[in-house]
């Protein structure tokens, strides 16, 4: 439950004054309870106060004053929190003590009606305690109140259903019922010997339970069972118990009978209802599992986004049975573990409340047709309150065994054929009996089964294999038929009851069946032979045998050399899977168990499809539904079948591998949900709470023995498979296998070469055997896991050899030594085992015992370092159009190469440049990650601390093999949807692309564990299952099909996705940079052992004495030194500050366990810090040095200045004087000059006056003129408008008459009067005919028409019939021309009244002009007086500032002469002392050589440390620095040499402790290159950061929503952050700010932020990150204060 979900009954009660208990109160979280306590609080003092309302949870509601909270629960159980002292303190304890049992029991049988209810009341009690005390303790034995009170209810029902009968015996007979079917067989036996006793005169007749017996005889029969006493006798105490409790539990082992009982029954009395007998009813059942589905699936749970509630499996099961009218008993059935997780839910279900309460507040209650029924095997996690409430049937599987189960198999198979069945039953009693005994007493099963088990594989299989084909038919020849059917008895046997045994197990089982029946030829052992049904004969698997040899161009993977172990194990696997029975295989890693199940997938009948199924630690039973419904199709209602109407065999690898649940509840949900896929044939719809069917699937699963991260699987699910384990190939298989696969490569070679692929391979398989032997896994060495895959590697990597290049013995041998270092040795760790040397010492041995007397020293004589080897690469021949894999003769070479191809690196754009630093053990590093790369399916788990060089050394080897690298950007919202489309694409360039690429993956990115989940099973089968919907595969399918069909591989669905997988195994290579800090590394090898079993290991170690000095030196490079011997001097002191830091941290672990990991970012900053210290104080002295210097130089030049300016000033006084005079001449000019032009201004501007009159006069002319033009104007333009539409067409539409109409002619008349022709027909045409005659129109000069034309013109326009209208009726273009003449005649007659107004509009106009032209020559010469006016002004004022300047300046001469004397004469006497400090200020510049050197070791390492170990680190590298005669200060001190006191003052004023050590801090904090993580448990460093940065500090929390926002701001504009309560784990989506992962892009500095490219402002951004407490491991990008 959650806080809002006790809140709303908290307030329901509050409300209605009710009570309320709650039961198992701490079952709730400790961190909802905590949050409870506060809502009680605020209930309780409501009720102290009598308030009438008051506010809970955000809301005010009403408080009744009858309300009551009351708390039960059990201390100390599984799953139980301990109330918080706040909420006991509300609460009043009351401490229940045990009852008086022998009251209670006297009261309830007085109450039952029993006379003598004391003496039987004191029998109980001692019955009771007498159990307690001698029978043995059971979990699920129960002898509290419950089952007292149970018993005597029982008693008293039988004393109402007939009081006559005898008190004694009614109580007798309760206790007998109520307690007999719990009891295991030898507390049975006590129980009833106890019984007697208390009852010595009584004998209780055996309970009849009538009809019901006939009917379980006949279900049994039907069934093919046997009507066994004891299961006869359970079935009946089960359905007595069902009678008398509502809740009851089978207990007991597997196979023992538990689900045959209650089926039985249940059938049984269906059959009985059926035939109408009384007191029957139809069973219908509902079968859970509840530790398939999680806690919210079962019971259900609120919708975290929306809150809305969804039902659970269970809730909608009991909602439906207790809505149901059907009359019929509804069982419940949980057929599962049972823990304290969910089982205490059910408690209000299983007591006398019979009621299911959710947490929605939803109660259901259990009705008279439902009652409840578990299945279980034990009960070793449950409460004894959940104990208490079950009738409990426990079915000891020792009281009927297997006797009967293989009397009825024999009736079943043989039924019909009495002598055959009398064979077996011979064969059975001679065999089985014997070795089960000789197997349990004297073998080891790595995965032991249990008898039944056993018995039932060895059934299936014989049933399998009792065919005609393989030559049993009794009904031929009965002799020969018993003889063979011996053979393939003793074959099933071997391969059943015997095939879970260990090595030693298989050879003593041999010796043993050969002493029981010589049936098995002398050589071998019985494992190695089958049954011939053409000989009839049995003979070895070697026989099937044929020489093999590899075909050419198969990869390393497909190379399958046929053994006898491979011929066996696939006959037997093919039995079973096609006898439709479960196969799990087991067996060591690496013995080829995947190879083998694999192999029989791939030759499957074309009806079956497959899928296979890669089992991690964090593999939830959800995601197996899903990846298993993906592969379905619907083929009714509620059932599912594979695609296609296939059948599918499912293959599930590392089936144990799923992690338990907790301790408190010890199982595996994944398996239980298979069982009961196995069980029941299906599962329940997780959504939709409706039971599924899954039709036509198999399963086949493979695991190795319990251990590590691999667990003890339920012995339920384990019985429902046929258990094999797969031993250990012999030597000589191994040797067989891989010589097979050497000796074809090796004949290409010399002579020399070619007989060695046996000694390889038995040298492999010897090298390998001694380290299996002698590295163990530890916790610390989680990772010394070894198997025969490494050997293949070996082999593989030897396999790279080419004849040009390998040549001798010698040379191979190298190779070889070369490739097991690569295996076996980069995993080893250098500590004080010198695990590295005794490997060596191995590998010697193995030399000399395989390589005719090969020794070590001399294979290894030219090699710098023996204990590194050779180095082989194959990038250093770029000629050869296929790189060879050669040996590096000149190392130089080799470094000059790798430096090479970094700087082509550096040179790629939006690549993040490495300036890296390539010595010994990074070039080493490099061949080894590039070697990984240039194998097939080579995947690499680099091991190392944080700035060890792992990410940048894969990119730099993954860019020398031509590979990309992929690599995700984490986000603050990155979760496992954004992974998994990340996979996606990375799926779609490695698999649909055809693109080699490297998947760089780092542990720092881990958000989810289901990423861990999906990178194993990328690593163990190459694909993720589920990554793709049903919908998306089409547009894989597509985008390889044309490479499926140039390979040759099928076009079937199954088929394209399995080139699919294949592309992306060959292209995709997982590069894993992990930590090996804390036990998260640890913890994952042992959950995911893709990992280690997938991968080759390179772990990165300690960087040596050497390499810090090639480091620190090129660091150096570019620092002015006195001279190289200096360089050389400081590098050395660089790597004895790294070491004696690495060992001061393993003191500080060994005496106060703390831990500190000192990594080479460390030491990265060291160098780097040390030239930025040294640079920075050499400026800061050099400067105060300089400023002493320059003011002993001013002091001089100041003497030397005064007598100049003295005589400067004299000269400065004449020139002012003469200024003084010009000034005052010119102001005389300007005045006369100035009356000049105020005169000239009046005179203008009267003219100007005088003009602007006679301009209106004009205008008004001018407008009077245009406004009587205007009335004509518009008739003008719309004639001038229809005559722009005359074409030539018009015109020769009207000269196209000969006699043309009265209109027509009368206007062309008018036409020809305005342009002064003849006015007759003939005229017009030839007008009209001439090409400007349009033009002739549109220009007529209508300004100037005459009189006598305006004369003629009145006579037509005046005429009725000259209307443009009527015209335009006849002719468009006459009518256009009407309207013209109209036109032309109006504007004609206006123009002509307007003209005197025209003629004296231009009289005045040309007068006014002549005006204005003298105005304008007047007003330039005013404006020419004005200017020079002007001139002479500027000129004065120009003087005036040169007199003033010349005056101040004189001025300011003679206050400086003033000051300089002063000065002068008053520095006089410092003149020594400066002298005296510049030469100090030079000593300490030659100090800081050493001083710098100490105070960036100060920075880079000194944080973690306490005061104590601080003063002896410092002590030590002084020494260093003394050592190599470097200079330093005598008594150096951190806080004075990098921190100024007036800073330090200011730090103590802002709340810094004034103490050394705090101090020390505060310079570490603002000084170091790296973000501040400071430890600060009293909250001290957090005041501190506030107040210091004040309101420009972001203060975020990994909890906040906007913390990601906030530190992208501060980078942008450049903002201190302060990130507090930091724990042991950071957001991954950090990593790019804690790593300063800088881009450079053109001339920006961009950091890549999740998705977003954020420019980045060194100058002011500030991480400060803080931690209330030291955390266990801390890791590298920071420094501690």
């Amino acid at each position: 439950m959650d806080f809002k979900s006790v809140g709303r009954i908290f307030s329901g009660l509050c409300q209605a004054g009710a009570w309320g208990c709650f039961d198992e109160f701490n079952r709730i979280k400790i961190e909802v309870i905590s949050v409870v306590a506060m809502q009680v609080l605020s209930i309780v003092d409501a009720l102290s106060r009598d308030a009438e309302t008051f506010d809970f949870m955000g809301s005010t509601i009403r408080c009744d004053g009858n309300c009551g909270l009351f708390i039960t629960m059990n201390p100390g159980y599984a799953g139980r929190t301990e109330l918080p002292d706040n909420l006991k303190a509300l609460m009043r304890p009351v401490a229940m003590m045990v009852p008086d049992l022998a009251m209670i029991a006297e009261v309830m049988l007085s109450a039952e009606g029993f006379t003598d209810a004391r003496n039987l009341s004191k029998k109980t009690i001692t019955l009771y305690s007498l159990m307690q005390q001698q029978l043995s303790k059971q979990d699920h034995y129960d002898y509290g109140l419950r089952n007292l009170k149970a018993v005597l209810n029982m008693a008293g029902s039988i004393k109402r259903a007939d009081p006559s009968t005898n008190e004694e015996a009614i109580l007798m007979r309760a206790l007998r019922d109520m307690n007999l079917p719990k009891f295991i067989k030898d507390d049975e036996r006590l129980f009833r010997l106890l019984l007697g006793d208390l009852f010595p005169s009584l004998e209780l007749p055996v309970t009849e339970i009538g009809n019901l017996n006939a009917a379980l005889e006949s279900e049994l029969k039907s069934a093919g069972l046997q009507m066994h006493p004891f299961l006869v006798f359970k079935i009946g105490q089960l359905y007595d118990s069902k009678l008398t409790r509502h809740c009851n539990m089978l207990v007991g082992a597997t196979l023992s009978g538990k689900s045959t009982a209650w089926k039985t029954l249940a059938k049984a009395k269906t059959a009985l209802a059926k035939e109408n007998v009384t007191g029957y009813l139809p069973v219908t059942s509902f079968v859970i599992n509840p530790k398939a589905i999680t806690l919210t699936e079962l019971y259900g749970a609120y919708d975290l986004t929306t809150f809305e509630w969804a039902d659970g499996i269970l809730s909608t099961i009991f909602k439906s049975c207790a809505e149901s009218d059907k009359n019929d008993e509804k069982w419940v059935m949980f057929d599962g573990p049972v823990d304290a997780m969910w089982i205490e839910s059910m408690n209000s279900v299983m007591d006398d409340n019979k009621i299911l309460t959710l947490i929605n507040g939803d109660r259901i209650p259990l009705t008279s047709s439902m009652s409840l029924l578990f299945e279980v095997e034990d009960l070793r996690v449950a409460s004894p309150a959940t104990v208490s409430r079950a009738g409990m049937i426990f079915l000891d599987q020792s009281e009927m065994g297997f006797k009967p189960f293989l009397e009825s198999w024999l009736e079943r198979l043989f039924g019909t054929q009495p002598e055959v069945q009398k064979l077996h039953q011979n064969l059975l009693g001679k065999y089985v009996s014997k070795i089960l005994e000789y197997k349990a007493s004297s073998c080891v099963e790595p995965v032991p089964i249990s008898d039944f088990n056993a018995i039932l594989s060895f059934t299936q299989l014989y049933e399998a294999l009792h065919t005609k084909e393989n030559g049993l038919d009794a009904s031929a020849d009965i002799q020969a038929y018993g003889q063979m059917a011996e053979r393939w008895f003793l074959f099933a046997l071997t391969w059943s009851i015997t095939a879970a045994v260990d090595e030693t197990g298989r050879k003593k089982l041999d010796i043993y069946l050969r002493d029981l029946e010589a049936q098995f030829p002398p050589s071998r052992t019985i494992y190695d032979y089958f049954c011939d049904p053409q000989k009839k004969d049995f003979e070895q698997w070697e026989s099937g045998l044929t020489t093999w040899r590899p075909r050419k161009g198969d990869s390393f993977f497909k190379m399958i050399v046929p053994t006898s172990d491979s011929l066996r194990n696939s006959f037997i696997f093919r039995t079973i899977v096609s006898s439709k029975h479960n196969l799990l295989v087991v067996g060591n890693t690496g013995v080829g168990k995947t190879v083998q199940v694999m192999g029989l997938m791939t030759n499957l009948p074309a009806k079956n499809s497959k899928l296979v199924i890669n089992f991690s630690a964090t593999t939830k039973s959800s995601a197996l539904q899903d990846i298993v419904e993906s592969v379905m199709e619907k083929r009714s209602k509620d059932k599912l079948g594979p695609l296609g109407g296939k059948e599918l065999l499912i293959f599930v690898d590392d089936f144990n591998m799923p992690q338990k649940t907790s301790a408190e509840s010890p199982f595996q949900p994944p398996l239980e949900l298979l069982r009961l896929w196995m069980d029941y044939g299906g599962w329940y719809d997780r959504s939709k709470c409706a039971w599924k069917y899954i039709l036509d699937s198999q399963l086949v699963a493979a695991m190795a023995p319990p251990s590590g991260g691999r667990a003890v699987i339920c012995n339920r699910t384990q019985a429902r498979f046929h258990l094999v384990n797969i031993t250990t190939p012999e030597d000589s298989q191994l040797t067989r296998i891989f010589e097979s696969i050497m000796m074809p490569k090796l004949q290409e070679f010399d002579n020399e070469i070619k007989p060695m692929s046996r000694s390889l391979a038995r040298a492999t398989i010897g090298l390998y055997r001694n380290v299996t032997e002698r590295f163990l896994p530890t916790p610390d060495k989680s990772h010394y896991l070894f198997n025969l895959r490494d050997v293949a590697k070996v082999i593989q990597g030897t396999l790279q050899a080419e004849r040009q290049y390998f040549d001798t013995s010698k040379s191979m041998i190298r190779l070889w030594t070369h490739e097991c270092m690569r295996v076996f040795a980069d995993r080893f760790l250098k500590d004080s085992a010198d695990d590295i040397g005794k490997f060596i010492e191995a590998m010697s041995q193995v030399m000399r015992d395989h390589f005719e007397g090969a020794e070590w020293a001399e294979v290894m004589e030219d090699i710098d370092d023996e204990r590194y080897g050779p180095i082989f690469c194959s990038f250093m021949s770029e000629t050869t159009e296929i790189l060879p894999y050669e040996e590096v003769a000149d190392y130089s070479q080799l470094k000059q190469c790798c430096e090479d191809k970094l700087e082509d690196y550096n040179l790629e754009p939006k690549l993040i440049n490495m300036n890296l630093v390539l010595f010994k053990d990074a070039i080493r590093h490099i061949c080894r990650i590039h070697r990984i790369l240039m194998m097939p399916r080579g995947n690499a788990m680099l091991v190392g601390v944080g700035g060890s060089g792992r990410q940048s050394l894969a990119r730099l080897a993954s860019h020398i093999a031509g590979i990309g690298v992929f690599v995700i950007e984490i986000t603050k919202q990155y979760r496992l949807i954004e992974w998994r489309d990340d996979m996606k694409r990375l799926f779609e360039i490695t698999g649909v692309s055809n693109t080699p690429t490297a998947f760089l993956f780092n542990d720092t990115q881990l958000k989810e564990q289901a990423f861990l989940e999906d990178i194993n099973n990328i690593l163990s089968s190459g694909e993720i299952p589920s990554l793709y919907g049903k919908d998306e595969l089409p547009a894989i399918y597509d985008g390889v099909r044309k490479r499926a069909a140039d390979a040759e591989s099928g076009g079937t669905a199954e088929e394209l996705w399995a080139f699919f997988v294949d592309s992306i195994r060959s292209n995709l290579h997982v590069i894993l940079a992990m930590s090996p800090v804390g036990s998260a590394f640890h913890t994952r090898c042992r959950f995911y052992p893709g990992l280690i079993n997938s991968t080759t290991i390179d772990w990165f170690h300690r960087w040596p004495a050497d390499a810090l000095t090639a480091v620190g030196s090129a660091f150096l490079d570019n620092l002015t030194l006195d001279s190289d011997d200096t360089r050389a001097k400081i590098s050395s002191v660089f790597s004895v500050i790294h070491l004696s830091a690495q060992d001061f941290s393993d003191k500080m672990l060994q005496q106060l366990k703390r831990h500190n990991y000192i990594t080479p970012t460390h030491f990265l900053e060291l160098s780097k810090g040390y030239r930025v210290i040294l640079t920075e104080k050499r400026t800061e002295l050099g400067n105060g040095r300089d400023k002493l210097a320059n003011g002993l130089a001013k002091l001089v030049e100041a003497r030397d200045g005064v007598e100049v300016m003295s005589v400067e000033l004299e000269k400065k006084k004449v020139v002012c004087a003469q200024s003084q005079k010009d000034c005052e001449n010119l102001l005389v000019e300007i005045v006369s000059e100035r009356r000049v032009a105020d005169e000239q201004r009046k005179q203008v501007e009267g003219d100007s006056e005088r003009i602007g009159k006679e301009e209106i006069e004009c205008k008004a002319i001018a407008d009077d003129a245009e406004a009587e033009l205007n009335v004509a104007l518009p008739a003008l333009q719309k004639a001038m408008a229809e005559v722009e539409k005359l074409d030539k067409s018009a015109i020769s539409e009207i000269k196209a008459y000969k006699s043309p109409p009265k209109q027509v002619e009368t206007v062309l008349a008018a036409v020809m009067i305005l342009f002064g022709n003849k006015t007759d027909w003939t005229t017009a045409k030839k007008v009209l005919g001439e090409a400007n005659f349009l033009q002739s129109i549109k220009g007529y000069d209508k300004d100037n028409v005459s009189a006598t034309i305006m004369k003629k013109i009145k006579g037509y326009v005046s005429h009725a019939d000259f209307k443009p209208e009527a015209v335009g009726a006849v002719s468009k273009a006459a009518g256009a021309l009407c309207t013209w003449v109209h036109a032309i005649y109006i504007y004609a007659s206006v123009a002509k009244e307007v003209a005197p107004k025209r003629a004296r509009l231009k009289g005045a106009q040309e007068s006014l002009a002549v005006k204005q032209a003298s105005l304008q020559k007047a007003q330039e010469e005013l404006a020419e007086v004005t200017a020079k006016v002007n001139r002479l002004k500027q000129k004065y004022d120009d003087s005036v500032g040169e007199k003033n300047r010349l005056r101040a300046e004189a001025d300011q001469m003679e206050l400086l002469l003033d000051r300089a004397d002063k000065l002068v004469k008053g520095l006089a006497g410092e003149n020594e002392r400066w002298r005296a400090s510049i030469g100090q200020l030079q000593n300490e510049i030659g100090r800081s050589l050493g001083d710098a050197l100490v105070a960036a070791a100060f920075l880079s390492y000194a944080g973690p440390f306490d005061t104590q170990y601080r003063s002896n680190l410092v002590g030590g590298w002084l020494s260093a620095v003394r050592e190599q005669q470097l200079p330093s200060t005598e008594n150096f001190t951190f806080a004075s040499f990098c921190a100024l006191p007036t800073d330090v003052r200011q730090w103590n004023i802002q709340g810094l402790p004034a103490d050394n050590f705090s101090t020390e801090n505060g310079a570490i904090s603002v000084r170091c290159s790296r973000w501040p993580l400071m430890i600060d448990p009293q909250n001290q460093a957090n005041k501190w950061v506030r107040k210091m940065e004040e309101s420009q500090l972001h203060i975020v929390d990994l909890k906040s929503k906007d913390m990601l926002r906030k530190i992208e701001n501060g980078i942008v504009y450049g903002l201190p952050v302060l990130l507090q309560d930091v724990l042991e784990e950071l957001d991954p989506a950090l990593e790019p700010v804690l790593a300063k992962a800088l881009i450079k892009v053109g001339n920006r500095e961009v950091l890549r932020l999740g998705d977003k490219e954020l420019d980045y402002n060194k100058e002011t951004f500030s991480v400060c990150r803080e931690a209330f407490i030291f955390g266990r491991y801390l890791k590298g990008s920071i420094s501690f204060s």
